[in-house]
């Protein structure tokens, strides 16, 4: 008995070697290049809520200042801005800490590892008679530097 041969229609061949190495080449660039963007994407998300949280605080800051003629010392402490220093989520356990000079007023952030470590100031310049604040990711000592994409702020 003589069994029938039964041909393969060439559209059903199934992938070949080279084929599946070059998929599995594409999935590998597309991984290298999205997962950094991802971690920025969810550090930065924890620095907005750690820059939400100290609004508050920025808030009162400027209250003091106007109601001291713009004096930056009449409001760098808790005491004085009549508030206690908030703890963001994502900050160190100290990493809240107010300065002033003669004309500007710091409010710094230290993120925690969550957060990279990564240090912020937020600062507002009372030379103008104006309580405009700005902000940028400045060094933390030996930890690396952070990056707009990481913080969202400009170094």
């Amino acid at each position: 008995m003589k069994y029938p041969v039964q041909l393969q229609h060439p559209s059903q061949h199934g992938f070949s070697l080279i084929e599946l190495m070059i998929v599995i080449a594409i999935v590998g660039v597309l991984s290298a290049v999205a997962i950094p963007q991802y971690q920025n994407y969810v550090m930065r998300a924890k620095w907005s809520v750690n820059l939400s949280q100290i609004e508050p605080l920025k808030l009162a800051i400027s209250e003091c200042l106007l109601e001291n003629g713009m004096t930056s010392s009449a409001c760098d402490t808790a005491a004085e801005i009549q508030t206690t220093l908030p703890q963001p989520k994502y900050s160190a356990s100290n990493g809240i800490t107010v300065s002033s000079t003669s004309t500007t007023l710091t409010v710094a952030v230290i993120g925690n590892n969550e957060a990279g470590s990564c240090k912020i100031e937020m600062q507002v310049d009372t030379s103008a008679g104006d309580a405009i604040w700005t902000g940028k990711t400045v060094a933390n000592g030996s930890a690396p530097s952070c990056s707009k994409q990481q913080t969202g702020l400009a170094i």
